[in-house]
C-alpha cells in the first residue's frame, strides 16, 4: 500500500519536472487544491450558531465561541462550506488505494475561524469511535489538509468514512499517512 502511494508521489514528482524543465521563470509549482468556491465568511471570529446537524467541534485555545458558556464553535456542513471549498485528488490509503477527488474546506481556515491561538501547537483530532490523531499545526502551512466532505463528488456518508474525513494531498510525505482520520467529530486546539 505505501509502495503504491510512493510509486505515485515520484511519478508526480518526475511529471512535473519534466513538464517545467527548461526556462526557469516559465514553471510554477502546482498547487496542491483546486478552489471549488469562494469564502462567504468574514473570519471575524463571529461565527453563526449551527441551523443544521452539528458535524464539528473545535475546542482549546480558540478566540471564537458560537456555544454559549463554553468556549467551543460548532459546526453544521452549511457553516463548513462557508468557509471556502476545495478539491485535489489524492491516493486513499485507507479504504481501496485508489486515486480519488476529494471536496471540503481546508483545515486552515477552520483554525482561521475559530481564531486558533499564536502559540497552538497540535491539534488533537477526535473520531465518533474515540479514536485520536494529533496533528501538528505546523502541517497546515505546508499542506493542504482537508477537512473532506464529498469523495468523487458524493458526500461522505459513515459508511464511506464521513461525513468528516481529514485528507492529506499526494504531496505529503508517507510518514503522514497515520494522520488521515474519518468519521471525525472534534478538534481540541492546543
Amino acid at each position: 500500500m505505501k509502495a503504491f502511494r510512493l510509486i505515485t508521489v515520484i511519478v508526480g514528482a518526475v511529471l512535473f519536472s519534466a513538464c517545467s524543465a527548461g526556462d526557469a521563470s516559465v514553471a510554477t509549482p502546482v498547487p496542491d487544491y483546486t478552489r471549488v468556491s469562494d469564502a462567504t465568511f468574514a473570519f471575524d471570529g463571529s461565527v453563526p450558531a449551527p441551523q443544521g446537524d452539528v458535524l464539528l467541534r473545535v475546542t482549546g485555545k480558540i478566540g471564537a465561541s458560537n456555544v454559549p458558556g463554553e468556549n467551543a464553535v460548532e459546526f453544521d456542513l452549511a457553516a463548513l462550506e462557508a468557509l471556502g471549498v476545495v478539491e485535489f485528488a489524492t491516493v486513499d490509503i485507507v479504504q481501496d488505494v485508489q486515486e480519488h477527488t476529494y471536496r471540503g474546506v481546508l483545515l486552515a481556515d477552520v483554525m482561521r475561524a475559530v481564531q486558533a491561538a499564536d502559540d497552538a501547537a497540535t491539534l488533537y483530532m477526535l473520531a465518533v469511535d474515540d479514536y485520536q490523531v494529533e496533528i501538528p499545526i505546523t502541517d497546515l502551512a505546508e499542506y493542504a489538509v482537508l477537512i473532506a466532505t464529498h469523495k468523487n463528488a458524493d458526500y461522505l456518508a459513515l459508511e464511506t468514512f464521513g461525513p468528516l474525513r481529514i485528507v492529506y494531498p499526494i504531496t505529503a510525505p508517507i510518514e503522514l499517512d497515520d494522520r488521515w482520520i474519518w468519521t471525525l467529530k472534534n478538534i481540541d486546539v492546543q
